[in-house]
C-alpha cells in the first residue's frame, strides 16, 4: 500500500481522507464559548463537543450521539446536546456530519441505537446531501457492518431515485422493481 493510500485510510480504516478537526472550530453553530450548554473546565466554558484541546473531539461527539439523549457514566447530564449538534451540523457541514455518524455507528452498542442513527440524522443527511456523499456512504457500508446496519434503517426521505437505489444496494436491500404502469383506457 502506498504512503498516500495509508494516509487516505486515516482513522477508522476509511479510504476517504481524514478530516482535520482541529481547524474546524464550531461546526454546528448552535453553541459558543459562553453557551449555557457548555461544560465548565478549569473555570472556562467550552462547547461540550470539544475534547482536551480547543476543538471538536469527533469520537466524543459520536459516543454522545450514539446514546440518543441517554445518561451514561461519561455523560451524567445526558446527551441531548449531541443530538442537537449533529442535527445542525448535517444541514450545512455534510462531510463532518457523515464522519460523526460513521463513528457513532461504531460506538452504538444496541440495535435500537443503530436504528435511531439510521432513521434520524443519517436519513436526513442523505435527504439533504445524498448526491454529494453517496460514494462515501457506499464505502463506509462496505467497510463497516455497524454502518451498514444503520443504513438499513434509512428511508428515501427526499433523496433522488438514483441515490435511493444506491442506498438500498449499499444497505443490502434490493431496490423495488418498477411495475408497469397501467393506464386507464
Amino acid at each position: 500500500m502506498s504512503r498516500k493510500s495509508k494516509e487516505r485510510r486515516g482513522a477508522g480504516g476509511s479510504r476517504t481522507a481524514a478530516l482535520d478537526w482541529s481547524s474546524m472550530g464550531n461546526l454546528c453553530g448552535d453553541c459558543n464559548w459562553h453557551d449555557c450548554d457548555a461544560d465548565e473546565r478549569d473555570g472556562e466554558e467550552r462547547p461540550r463537543c470539544f475534547g482536551a484541546k480547543d476543538g471538536i473531539d469527533p469520537e466524543k461527539l459520536a459516543r454522545a450521539h450514539a446514546l440518543d439523549g441517554k445518561v451514561s457514566d461519561e455523560f451524567p447530564d445526558g446527551t441531548r446536546w449531541a443530538q442537537d449538534c449533529v442535527w445542525s451540523m448535517q444541514l450545512e457541514n455534510p462531510w463532518p456530519a457523515l464522519e460523526v455518524l460513521r463513528l457513532a455507528a461504531e460506538a452504538a452498542t444496541t440495535d435500537w441505537e443503530r436504528c435511531k442513527l439510521g432513521c434520524g440524522n443519517l436519513e436526513s443527511l442523505l435527504g439533504n446531501h445524498g448526491a454529494l456523499i453517496i460514494s462515501a456512504v457506499e464505502r463506509y457500508a462496505c467497510e463497516s457492518v455497524a454502518f451498514r446496519d444503520c443504513l438499513s434503517h434509512v428511508w428515501q426521505h427526499g433523496m433522488p431515485d438514483d441515490v435511493w437505489h444506491r442506498v438500498l444496494k449499499a444497505s443490502g436491500r434490493e431496490p423495488a422493481r418498477s411495475l408497469p404502469v397501467r393506464r386507464p383506457r
